[in-house]
């Protein structure tokens, strides 16, 4: 009889944690990276990649280009995960969610002045929730 119990626990507890575990996708990666802008001396872009977990696949992108001071964020697969960008700066706040997929993209462009630090924060959006975020320092 307790071999019964013991075997009925241990196959409860694998029920339990294979049904919590069932939903889990393996985590996608990002790539996020800064560089001065060629048409804008003194200025500094920045692009964010997503990928699926095949780590190849591109789920999304968004970027600040300091070239006209503007964000954009692009849904590129419809998977239920999105894009989130945010940019930030003295005097001004922005930001543009994405969840469309399908190349689904949004783009703002904002005012800010030449040479003005830009804090610019990209994730992807689960279900309302930000995750693979990064955040990176731009200049307009």
């Amino acid at each position: 009889m307790r071999v019964r119990a013991k075997l009925g626990v241990v196959g409860a507890t694998a029920a339990m944690l294979f049904g919590a575990m069932a939903g889990v996708a393996h985590a996608d990666s990002g790539v996020a990276g800064c560089g001065a802008e060629p048409s804008d001396a003194g200025g500094v872009s920045c692009t964010f990649w997503f990928y699926k977990p095949d780590g190849n696949t591109e789920a999304g992108i968004a970027g600040f280009v300091a070239y006209g001071e503007h964000i954009s964020a692009q849904d590129r697969d419809v998977d239920g995960r999105g894009v989130f960008i945010s940019a930030s700066w003295s005097g001004g706040y922005k930001e543009l969610w994405v969840t469309g997929g399908d190349t689904s993209r949004k783009e703002a462009n904002l005012s800010i002045a030449e040479g003005v630090s830009v804090t610019v924060k990209a994730c992807q959006t689960n279900n309302g929730s930000l995750i693979n975020c990064a955040t990176r320092t731009a200049k307009a």
